[in-house]
């Protein structure tokens, strides 16, 4: 009996079924596999005919499962996802072991991007490619060798090694430095214009937070908000006020553009820049290399 069972399961209605069960819905489990309702329909009605039982009540517009198909599903979810868990594992150490994936946040690949043919040529022209993540690198759906982001928290599941230590800065028009700087060496911002950029997924610095650090009194009323680093910046070359960052990023644009780091207004920040390895899948040859290429890079280290 176990035998015929087995020769005859349809084992793509097992999939349908996991989908519809978690759904409760024949049309969203469709959706999900990529096919028509009227096909998880049908592996259903083969599955049900397989195991010789109801596996769904079904209404107007839901389905749940009968107690034969919760006995099946307690099965079935766990093998599902232990199976989706070893093919992303079993994809992510193909796609990696030709090249060198290195994923990062926005800011930090916009400052990476230029490095990456002075690596590729020391390291004999290795195949290297940057993917960027518009929120927590760690949870990029696509395979990575190593991920790189601003910031030093710990990730389950993840090694983290820090790149280099970083600082926050703010920088103005380049030639007003000592505008912002009294006699005693403090800033009063008071008369200053603040330039905040505003996009959490970029895990940029506030006004608000480095004020409170250093003590010094923050005057929201005068601040304009940015959506993206090239139009605070623009602001900045244009006079307008003076803007806050990190110091690894924005040290690349204070060598291309007219803009300078305010001598006062600095706090250094342990672990900056941290590389994330996955636990338990085998390493690209080339990543402990690239981290330490990378520690020392002029553009990436603590000015």
């Amino acid at each position: 009996m176990a035998d015929r069972l087995h020769q005859h399961l349809p084992l793509n209605g097992i999939t349908a079924f996991e989908a519809a069960a978690r759904h409760g819905n024949f049309s969203r489990a469709a959706e999900e596999l990529g096919v028509s309702q009227a096909a998880v329909s049908r592996q259903m009605k083969s599955l049900e005919t397989a195991v010789n039982s109801p596996l769904f009540q079904r209404e107007r517009y839901s389905v749940s499962l009968t107690d034969h198909g919760k006995s099946l599903f307690a099965c079935v979810a766990p093998f599902i996802s232990e199976l989706n868990t070893t093919v992303e594992q079993i994809q992510r150490e193909v796609s990696t072991q030709d090249e060198l994936v290195v994923c990062t946040d926005l800011l930090v690949a916009t400052a990476l991007s230029p490095l990456l043919p002075d690596f590729s040529q020391a390291f004999g022209d290795s195949r290297i490619r940057l993917i960027s993540s518009s929120g927590s690198v760690v949870e990029s759906p696509q395979a990575f060798s190593i991920a790189l982001q601003i910031g030093g928290d710990e990730h389950e599941g993840y090694t983290r090694k820090t790149v280099c230590h970083d600082e926050i800065v703010a920088i103005c028009q380049t030639g007003n430095e000592s505008m912002y700087c009294g006699a005693d060496g403090q800033v009063d911002l008071e008369l200053v214009t603040l330039l905040e950029l505003d996009n959490a997924s970029m895990s940029w610095p506030s006004w608000s937070l480095f004020c409170e650090t250093t003590g010094t009194r923050y005057f929201s009323a005068r601040q304009q908000v940015f959506r993206d680093v090239r139009s605070m910046l623009n602001a900045v070359e244009q006079g307008i006020g003076i803007a806050l960052g990190w110091g690894s990023v924005l040290q690349q644009y204070v060598d291309s553009r007219q803009v300078s780091i305010i001598p006062g207004l600095r706090i250094p920040v342990k672990n900056g820049v941290s590389a994330y390895i996955l636990r338990g899948v085998k390493r690209h040859p080339l990543t402990d290399d690239f981290i330490d290429w990378l520690s020392v890079q002029r553009s990436m280290a603590l000015k």
